[in-house]
């Protein structure tokens, strides 16, 4: 059996053709295989097609759920690739273009359509709008492609093999918490069980009055993956609601209220999920103050439904989709949010006597939202967030732990200390400085097994996974972004030996590339650095602390990931690694 053996396949491509400028619009993407007269001749039953839309200027694209295709060789494929197209204010007209991308990263082929945006358009299409019918794309307004030869399997030969085994290493580099079984199996190393048994216990013995938790760390130390095995964690005692804030809403629109509304629908979500058994006439009562909320009229309902989502989907698609849906729920519970809160204090109850479990929610990726909107979250406005009626987990900036009005203010309303989840640290204070300075053995195992998880070693020339560790400053996010670039890097350089027809057997991350790495990304942090930055960063290398921890220069670059803090008996700070390097060579250290 051979694996290069193209499969005939068809792209059917739902998108409006004509649209109306300002509106937005459901595109589907996908992939329809003969019904007979052909051999499937590949070795797995299924391969996942990714599918990236490029709208250029003509309408700006999300995604309503994975943008991928699962191709299955009896089934055909488990369903469409969705997407929002929401138009451009301006009448122009162009093309979008879809690409196809194989799970290993091989561009299969891309797909042009012509798009006429209008004031009026004459041709009714996938409209998602308050005050329109959305009507189910007709045949003949899906896009006719001809059969191509897409090999969707990867080809056999030396060369394509190490190619390959770059993108399939860039893929699994990149910088997502671990959320699926697959990737938990493939890629967890486990680190930080300690901070799940600080946490759990917490939790287990919190009460009314204390059932608010704060959770602070490094972006990209781990929060969200360690976050993710707690609540699995937890089901066995808790009805577990986890999420990232950033599912719904997007993150200039963050506040007290778009929070609560986020837990509120994916509360209800997650009960309709797990088929909790509300009483029906509550359940309606919940779905119309949905409806009433969002602006879902019984038109639009329709169209969504007709189009396979349910009301949840529906008003989630509308969320993402629709700034002024946002701003309207904004609006609306500024004069009323006893209303929001009530509702949602209501539904967690009918939750709880059903399922006769304690609700736990955790709130992921409020640390990615800027300082302004934390000290407004939680300095203004946590008494809201304080009357829900179960336990919350919020993640924030480690920065915040050092503005002390606010951190005082938290851990006073709520009755916890704010839980800070450490950086491992590479080296024990100051030996980082010596000339035959030694890492701490067990931090550099973690984090060059966490790369080994995702690029085999055959990859690299001997010691590169320990200097690209090294350079990391124990931010496991730092870890991976290094690797991917390197992977990058690499991945152009083996192109270029191709196109010259070189031998590239004996291509491997080594030194050279690694350093062309550092350097991108230390010209990136420096970008931004001003005189002021500087002096604060002299002051951490030489005092491991700054002069004034409230200091809103020394704050930023915490949250950036400039200055990194360490903890055991005492707090820490050391500059990042690459920042060490621009200080010598702008001669301000030796």
């Amino acid at each position: 059996m051979t694996d290069t053996l193209p499969l005939l396949i068809q792209p059917v491509i739902r998108y409006p053709k004509e649209a109306e400028v300002g509106k937005t619009y459901l595109m589907e993407i996908d992939l329809q295989i003969p019904e007979s007269g052909f051999d499937w001749q590949y070795e797995e039953e299924e391969y996942l097609i990714y599918c990236m839309v490029n709208a250029r200027n003509l309408f700006t694209v999300t995604s309503v759920g994975e943008p991928s295709i699962m191709l299955h060789r009896f089934c055909g494929t488990y369903g469409s690739a969705k997407f929002l197209l929401e138009a451009d204010i301006e009448e122009k007209s162009g093309s979008l273009t879809i690409v196809f991308v194989n799970q290993w990263g091989n561009h299969i082929r891309s797909v042009n359509c012509a798009v006429i945006l209008q004031k009026t358009p004459k041709i009714s299409s996938n409209l998602i709008n308050p005050e329109l019918l959305l009507q189910k794309e007709i045949k003949d307004n899906a896009l006719p492609v001809d059969l191509k030869v897409f090999n969707i399997h990867k080809s056999k030969g030396t060369d394509s093999d190490l190619v390959e085994k770059f993108q399939s290493a860039s893929h699994n580099l990149q910088l997502f918490p671990l959320l699926t079984k697959e990737e938990r199996d493939n890629f967890l190393v486990d680190y930080g069980n300690e901070s799940i048994d600080i946490l759990e216990q917490k939790v287990l013995d919190c009460n009314e009055n204390t059932n608010h938790f704060l959770f602070a760390g490094h972006r990209g130390c781990g929060k969200s993956t360690l976050l993710y095995s707690f609540a699995r964690q937890m089901e066995e005692h808790f009805f577990t609601v986890s999420f990232s804030i950033a599912e719904l809403i997007e993150m200039q629109d963050i506040n007290h209220i778009t929070i609560l509304f986020a837990i509120t629908f994916k509360m209800m979500e997650k009960a309709e999920q797990e088929n909790v058994k509300i009483s029906k006439h509550k359940k309606q009562a919940f779905n119309d103050w949905f409806k009433k909320i969002t602006r879902t009229g019984a038109f639009e309902l329709k169209g969504y439904m007709s189009d396979g989502l349910s009301l949840l989907d529906a008003i989630k698609s509308k969320l993402l989709a629709e700034q002024i849906t946002r701003e309207e729920i904004k609006i609306k519970f500024m004069q009323n949010l006893r209303d929001l809160i009530d509702t949602l204090n209501a539904i967690a109850t009918e939750i709880k006597l059903a399922t006769k479990s304690e609700i736990l929610v955790i709130v992921d990726d409020l640390d990615k939202t800027d300082l302004a909107q934390i000290n407004d979250i939680f300095h203004k406005n946590l008494k809201a967030l304080l009357q829900t009626k179960f336990i919350v987990i919020y993640t924030v900036p480690i920065s915040m732990i050092h503005d002390i009005n606010l951190k005082t203010h938290v851990e006073h309303e709520t009755g916890n200390h704010i839980f800070v989840m450490p950086v491992l640290k590479l080296y024990p204070k100051g030996e980082s400085r010596k000339s035959d300075g030694k890492p701490n053995a067990h931090a550099l195992q973690v984090l060059k097994s966490v790369l080994m998880r995702r690029i085999t070693p055959d990859l690299l020339e001997s010691g590169i996974e320990e200097k690209i560790v090294l350079m990391s400053g124990g931010v496991l996010r730092e870890a991976i972004k290094i690797a991917k670039l390197c992977c990058g890097l690499i991945l152009i350089r083996l192109r270029k030996k191709l196109r010259n027809r070189e031998n590239i057997q004996d291509v491997r991350i080594d030194n050279y590339i690694v350093d062309e790495a550092f350097d991108d990304i230390r010209n990136d942090m420096k970008i931004t650095l001003s005189r002021r930055d500087r002096q604060i960063l002299l002051q951490v290398y030489y005092n491991y602390a700054p002069e004034d921890p409230k200091d809103q220069e020394f704050l930023d670059l915490l949250h950036n990931g400039v200055i990194i803090e360490y903890r055991n008996r005492q707090t820490w700070y050391d500059i990042h690694p690459l920042m060490v390097e621009q200080l010598r060579i702008e001669k301000l250290i030796e």
